[in-house]
């Protein structure tokens, strides 16, 4: 088969997900249901143990690394929560194909539904988050400029990302189940050279290079850089949407190669 028809038939996989969006929305909602489920405070955990653990960590690593907390919370505040966005969606898409194996032997659903229902679960969470991100800006007031609208096209490519990324992963994890350990071993090595925790002008000048090759600092650059009054590279946009159209290119491919198997791999 030739290349150009597997490309089509994993476009044809991706739209027929995005036809099944209500599946896609009762899978991506009724597990934080079912999570928070006969609690008082319900979904709103979400951001009142986000804002405990951004709080946390604000206060005490302002202090290690000597920066003005007014400076250090909001940007703890909104880079916390974008890499939840990214690193939740990619965690649990080594599992989601495998989890719900039932729902594809019952009857005929895309896999690309549960793909968008586990990015959209992850929204829902960056949406009740949002509220965190919201309370600080009104009381630490930023720098606010023009740039802030940069914020939008960010957050779009960071999802189509996200999206991309997460059906290969699950493509791979599901037909090799140690990607699963792998992929969580990867994103804990991650984190500590990603600037969550830091700023990424505390990186040497020597070593700046680095984040430039980090697709994560450059996607968590695009989202919280136009937040706090900063400006993103120039050089970051043209990455991240070279890596988007990249993932754009060789996940329907590869998808569209090996769909037919998924089946008999869950």
């Amino acid at each position: 088969m030739k290349i150009s028809e597997h490309y089509k038939e994993g476009v044809q996989e991706f739209q027929a997900g995005a036809k099944s969006w209500r599946i896609a929305h009762l899978l991506g909602y009724s597990l934080l249901r079912q999570r928070y489920a006969r609690s008082r405070l319900g979904q709103l955990w979400l951001s009142l143990s986000t804002a405990i653990t951004v709080l946390a960590f604000g206060l005490v690593w302002s202090i290690l690394w000597n920066q003005p907390i007014k400076v250090f919370l909001p940007y703890i505040a909104i880079t916390h929560i974008v890499w939840g966005l990214i690193t939740a969606s990619l965690q649990d898409a080594t599992t989601a194909l495998s989890a719900n194996g039932a729902l594809f032997g019952n009857q005929e659903t895309s896999f690309a539904t549960v793909i968008y229902s586990l990015v959209y679960r992850q929204l829902i969470i960056l949406a009740h988050n949002f509220i965190v991100i919201i309370a600080v800006w009104i009381y630490f007031k930023p720098p606010i400029n023009s740039g802030l609208i940069c914020f939008i096209p960010g957050l779009l490519l960071t999802i189509l990302t996200c999206v991309f990324s997460a059906y290969l992963i699950a493509l791979i994890a599901t037909r090799f189940r140690d990607v699963v350990q792998l992929i969580a071993n990867l994103l804990q090595i991650t984190y500590l050279v990603t600037p969550v925790m830091w700023m990424p002008e505390f990186m040497p000048k020597n070593y700046s290079w680095l984040l430039t090759f980090n697709p994560f600092a450059v996607f968590l650059s695009l989202t919280r850089d136009p937040l706090l009054g900063r400006t993103v590279p120039e050089s970051y946009w043209v990455i991240s949407i070279g890596i988007t159209l990249f993932l754009a290119i060789i996940t329907p491919y590869l998808v569209g190669r090996f769909s037919k198997r998924i089946v008999f791999w869950v």
